[in-house]
């Protein structure tokens, strides 16, 4: 993404509306990769999620904080998740202000 003077690495996850837990992530390998895309292009990431409701949040990578909760791995997948506190996460109009 650019514009007004910004340049930015997005990743957008679609998910159901985060009801039943207070977390939301995604696989362990791709958030490797963003850090990984962010460390040798020198342009930051912003890492958002969206689902039914279209709200469109989450947050910077260098300030996402990795919460722990005993359900690290998908059970559908096998694949090692992260996970973030929706709490923690902000809507995209802060984020790009």
């Amino acid at each position: 993404c650019f514009g007004m003077g910004k340049i930015f690495w997005t990743q957008v996850k679609y998910k159901e509306p985060r009801t039943a837990y207070p977390d939301t992530g995604l696989e362990y390998w791709r958030f490797e990769n963003l850090k990984w895309l962010q460390k040798e292009s020198g342009i930051k990431v912003l890492l958002l999620f969206t689902d039914s409701t279209g709200k469109i949040y989450g947050e910077w990578l260098d300030n996402l904080q990795e919460e722990k909760h005993g359900g690290e791995l998908n059970s559908k997948t096998g694949d090692r998740m992260i996970y973030f506190w929706l709490k923690d996460l902000k809507n995209i109009i802060e984020l790009v202000k």
